[in-house]
């Protein structure tokens, strides 16, 4: 995922302005003008990868090289960097 703010006040996923995640165990998106038809579970082992396109101001996800699509729109003008929220332990992000 990624967020627009370096240090997000809110961790929640849910209720989180300031994040674009996708919720691996379910594929649903969560954040601000996400595409709430698109959804795309994570299971252990999967490569997960993430675009941002500035001039566009979409984010979109890839998993195992086959595109999702793009999940955020209308984020022009926004800087973003990488994110990841894992659950629980032992738990590995390369």
């Amino acid at each position: 995922g990624a967020v627009n703010t370096q240090r997000p006040a809110n961790r929640s996923i849910t209720n989180n302005a300031a994040a674009y995640m996708l919720r691996g165990y379910s594929g649903v998106l969560y954040g601000p003008g996400r595409n709430s038809a698109l959804k795309r579970r994570i299971k252990q082992g999967d490569r997960v990868r993430v675009e941002w396109d500035g001039r566009e101001g979409t984010i979109a996800y890839a998993v195992n090289d086959e595109a999702v699509g793009i999940c955020f729109s209308g984020q022009v003008g926004v800087t973003v960097w990488p994110a990841v929220i894992c659950y629980g332990a032992d738990r590995v992000v390369r």
